[in-house]
């Protein structure tokens, strides 16, 4: 089945449809405010090697790099289950020696994981104040969430 939705070429030779170039620019958009609002030290980004936070990594080194700022300024965590499939866990590798970035790893559920991640007990300097996750609003909990959600529990 053809889709009928009219497909705009890109510069770098890319065709992409109208739907998707809205979504690439919100996303832009939402980079941009994140990093004027957050020193890029103190954001995460959470990935657990699936689709979503595939392409979001993507977004975010792109937006790093067009933007001029060190890819090593990236924090980026694995959430690793207890019982890791294989393939994942080697796309986590390929994933760091693609874009030459470290990928921290933390075992446990989202909660547990960010709960390890944001733990605070520290030194402050060092606490993380942002993070990016690659989630659908169809995912579960994620249906009302806003771009920007304050937490509101602790972990």
């Amino acid at each position: 089945m053809e889709s009928t939705e009219e497909v705009t070429p890109v510069p770098n030779g890319t065709d992409y449809s109208h739907s998707l170039q809205a979504k690439v620019a919100q996303t832009d958009q939402i980079l941009r405010r994140a990093f004027q609002d957050f020193l890029p030290e103190r954001v995460f980004l959470s990935f657990n090697g699936g689709k979503d936070c595939t392409v979001l990594l993507h977004m975010v080194i792109k937006f790093l790099e067009r933007k001029s700022i060190s890819l090593s300024a990236l924090h980026c965590w694995y959430f690793q289950p207890d019982d890791p499939f294989a393939e994942v866990e080697e796309f986590v590798i390929f994933c760091e020696n693609y874009y030459s970035i470290e990928i921290k790893r933390v075992r446990g559920t989202i909660r547990e994981a960010l709960g390890k991640i944001c733990n605070v007990e520290g030194s402050q300097k060092d606490a993380f104040e942002a993070c990016f996750m690659g989630s659908r609003r169809t995912d579960p909990f994620c249906s009302n969430l806003d771009h920007f959600q304050v937490r509101r529990e602790t972990f």
